[in-house]
């Protein structure tokens, strides 16, 4: 394998893979880790993030929402923008707005304003309108429609498994507990996808149709080949309505509303990424050259005000010989001191 030096606060793996037109080749993913600071510009975090491996769910994923999406994956389509944390609640109000977007460096919309709301839960008595909201109410797919948990998978809403309020006609089914997060218009779905910010898992659909299928007869003699290629979008983990049309250009502002803790809710929260992102640079015996990464994934953690970005990067070809290896360092990301 290609060893990796990384100098700076991030993490960095190569391994091999094979790209959407089932080329052969090493991957590369980078991770670096920003924080909220005095100013609206993030900087970078002194301590290097974790690249995540695998998809981490807290159970079984046809009945759990995951926590994170894998990022060492070979390839992703434009950009994930994804969204952790939970809607903070206005005094006295039983409904309240959380709100992501995202502008380039100039102030111009990539990623229109996409909007949830979260409403209380409902009175005792199960009828009448929704309580005064009192606690946060997270951004979790269990809360928003799909479901139900514990039912027959073939009865299960397939968009969201984990959800709450999907009644599919069988005998002996219980009510179960409503939604609690909604679209504008107190819409459950839109277009059949769940209200959240969060990734889907691999397993729900549509995504689970969009990977290709290994050659099983070339995997067992130690080679890589797609018998059916994956769709481009296959590893973008994010909702449709969180995807940029290309990757993180440097600059990008992050605007939030309703999910900062301790900010007012009613009012937009901005961060800046850095310019700039990380030189990879592959290094042979009295030469090198440098490998373009691009940042396509956002993660966004509201309740700890720290923004992830990972760039990915792709070496074609058979592994370089003896003596090469890929070298990582931070000194091309904005706001390193």
């Amino acid at each position: 394998m290609l060893p990796v030096g990384v100098e700076g606060p991030l993490d960095a793996r190569v391994w091999p893979d094979l790209d959407a037109l089932g080329n052969p080749g090493l991957a590369v993913a980078v991770k670096a880790g920003f924080r909220v600071g005095d100013t609206v510009l993030l900087r970078l975090d002194e301590q290097a993030p974790a690249l995540e491996v695998a998809e981490r769910c807290p159970g079984d994923p046809a009945e759990r929402a995951p926590l994170c999406a894998p990022e060492c994956v070979p390839f992703k389509q434009g950009c994930d923008c994804l969204l952790h944390g939970a809607v903070q609640p206005p005094p006295g109000r039983s409904q309240a707005l959380a709100s992501l977007g995202v502008e380039d460096a100039g102030g111009r919309p990539r990623l229109a304003p996409k909007r949830v709301w979260a409403v209380g839960e409902p009175p005792l008595s199960g009828h009448g309108p929704p309580r005064p909201l009192v606690e946060p109410v997270p951004l979790s797919y269990e809360l928003a429609y799909g479901g139900p948990p514990g039912g027959p998978r073939h009865r299960r809403y397939a968009r969201n498994p984990a959800g709450r309020g999907h009644r599919a006609a069988w005998l002996g089914a219980a009510a179960g507990p409503r939604p609690r997060l909604f679209w504008d218009g107190g819409r459950p779905t839109r277009r059949g996808a769940p209200a959240g910010f969060g990734p889907l898992a691999a397993a729900w659909a549509p995504r689970a149709r969009r990977f290709g299928r290994l050659d099983p007869d070339a995997y067992r003699l130690g080679h890589l080949r797609y018998r059916r290629l994956p769709r481009r979008d296959a590893w973008n983990a994010a909702p449709a309505d969180q995807r940029l049309d290309a990757p993180l250009r440097g600059g990008e502002r992050i605007r939030l509303q309703g999910v900062v803790p301790g900010a007012d809710p009613r009012r937009t929260v901005t961060w800046q990424l850095p310019g700039g992102g990380p030189q990879a640079t592959l290094r042979g015996p009295g030469r090198g050259r440098r490998v373009p990464v691009y940042a396509d994934t956002l993660n966004i953690d509201a309740e700890s005000a720290r923004v992830w970005v990972v760039w990915r990067g792709w070496l074609a070809g058979p592994p370089p010989g003896a003596g090469w290896a890929l070298r990582i360092d931070a000194e091309g990301i904005g706001g390193v001191a």
